[in-house]
């Protein structure tokens, strides 16, 4: 099938390649052999000059990780190495694709290899998360090599504190559970309690039924100490585990956590808007693009360094000294200003709702929906931000074409029963948000679905927990509806949903309402 398409020369190269990629429903169904056409027409394609859209660049690669990880799952080690060579000299070769080269050798105890692919990354400027220590560590304690797999842990906890990878924690708990031995344990335990401390440092979601069952595992296979696993169903509003009755943890942020959190994250928002008036940033690729968010953000940062001089104050201090001053760059203003007069003009608020996230719940755009969630509201003074189609022309418009009608008619609506405020470009939307948010010092209500984790993503591992840790406490997520159009959200989360210690143990969450209780027998 695939042989014909190709001769037919009606399809561009790109188009090819993008129908393969949708006939593929798994790359585990193919042979060898058309594993690796179907890699060499990847990488022909991200070579090829072309300029596909992002989400496809996306695709392809981690099409190509896949190949390798089939390769590896096989333990075809011809193929395995040939690929690798053919991505490192079409310098395609990622973070991805190494650590699966170093897991491949670490699984055949082979250290001086998973080494050198380790240091070729360091070597080619490739940068490293938490995983790519894993294989790492777990050869070296294989080998009994207890030193170097402590230098490594500690490199694991160095990177974790800028970018926190999850489950490079959970499967490093998860292999200290299948090569413990009673030689081993002491050296395994000392690592895996500072993994679960981590868990519940930078861990803010459940960590799921295969991520449990590996803490589960290693908790049964140790010797030294006996302990109990008791799986519990806990309630939103409980603060007690009805096993142990050991209180869980609240989802609460100090105040000089808060304070970072607002310099950071306003570093962000507004080094992002200065980066998007620039043009010649967005050309360059997302390696370089994110190098030099992070660079305006540490200059942002600095800007706003006498946040982390607030220590204690009441709630007073803090809004009167973590409050924002207009930047005196114009390109922020200008996006930022009108904003600003308008809460200054009419805050502060108890919610803002993204509108055009709420109307998009469904397969195209409703107006109802968004009307139903608003009223939902209707007792708090809540601050609804327009973009996209909700354009503020349409107020004035006269006549309205058809298709606009009940746009108008909803634009009418909010602006009459609640606050409206028309954001223009969609594509700076969430920053607006945002902004609402620190304007608020994040005493406000959030209606969206979007847990905005792309803008997560260039923040330091501690503030993002903090801002997730908000969002669970605070955020608004549409689930669905009823029958008679009432909204129903996510419930709000009033415990920390991580890893948690307790004097006697650890709680894990399985969900938000399932928790495994270990305790000592």
């Amino acid at each position: 099938h695939f042989n014909k398409f190709n001769k037919n020369d009606t399809f561009t190269r790109q188009q090819q390649i993008q129908f393969k990629s949708r006939s593929i429903g798994g790359l585990d169904k193919l042979e060898s052999g058309h594993l690796m056409r179907y890699a060499n027409d990847l990488l022909g394609l991200l070579q090829d000059g072309q300029d596909p859209i992002e989400k496809d660049i996306k695709k392809w690669r981690n099409d190509l990780s896949g190949i390798l990880f089939q390769y590896s799952k096989r333990k075809e080690d011809t193929n395995l190495e040939k690929l690798f060579k053919h991505m490192l000299s079409r310098r395609e070769a990622n973070e991805a694709s190494y650590t699966i080269m170093m897991r491949h050798y670490s699984n055949l105890e082979d250290f001086e290899k998973v080494k050198s692919y380790f240091e070729h990354m360091k070597e080619n400027d490739i940068i490293y998360h938490g995983r790519t220590f894993i294989p790492l560590i777990t050869l070296c304690l294989k080998l009994e090599r207890y030193k170097k797999a402590e230098r490594y842990f500690d490199l694991l906890l160095q990177s974790s504190r800028s970018k926190f990878i999850h489950n490079a924690f959970v499967d490093l708990i998860r292999s200290c559970g299948e090569i413990r031995t009673d030689l081993n344990e002491q050296h395994l335990e000392k690592m895996v309690n500072s993994s679960l401390k981590t868990l519940e440092k930078f861990g803010c979601e459940p960590i799921g039924q295969a991520d449990a069952e590996s803490l589960e595992k290693w908790f049964k296979s140790t010797t030294k100490i006996k302990w109990r696993l008791t799986e519990v169903d806990v309630a939103n509003d409980s603060r007690k585990c009805p096993c142990c009755n050991a209180h869980f943890k609240k989802n609460t942020i100090s105040q000089k956590r808060m304070v970072r959190l607002k310099r950071n994250m306003m570093a962000y928002v507004e080094s992002n808007i200065a980066l998007k008036a620039n043009s010649k940033i967005a050309d360059v690729d997302r390696k370089r693009r994110n190098k030099k968010i992070r660079e305006v953000i540490q200059r942002q940062a600095d800007h706003y360094g006498f946040y982390d001089t607030l220590i204690s104050g009441s709630k007073d201090d803090f809004r009167e000294l973590s409050s924002t001053k207009k930047s005196t760059q114009n390109d922020i203003y200008n996006v930022l200003g009108k904003l600003e007069n308008y809460l200054d003009s009419n805050g502060p608020f108890d919610v803002v709702m993204d509108a055009s996230n709420i109307g998009y719940y469904t397969k195209g755009f409703n107006p109802l929906q968004v009307r139903d969630v608003a009223d939902e509201f209707k007792d708090q003074k809540c601050l609804i931000l327009c973009a996209g189609i909700l354009k503020e022309k349409l107020l004035t418009q006269n006549p309205v074409p058809n298709a606009n009608v009940r746009l108008k008619n909803l634009l009418l609506y909010l602006q009459k029963n609640h606050h409206i405020f028309f954001v223009g470009s969609s594509v700076l939307d969430d920053y607006y948000i945002l902004y609402t948010i620190l304007y608020h010092n994040f005493d406000i209500g959030f209606v969206s679905r979007d847990l905005l984790r792309d803008h997560l993503y260039h923040l330091d591992s501690t503030s993002r927990v903090d801002f997730q840790r908000w969002q669970a406490a605070n955020q608004y997520i549409l689930q669905s509806f009823t029958d008679d159009n009432k909204p129903v959200f996510s419930g709000r989360l009033e415990t920390k949903i991580s890893v948690q210690s307790s004097p006697t143990g650890w709680h894990i969450p399985k969900s938000t309402s399932n928790w495994i209780c270990v305790q000592e027998e």
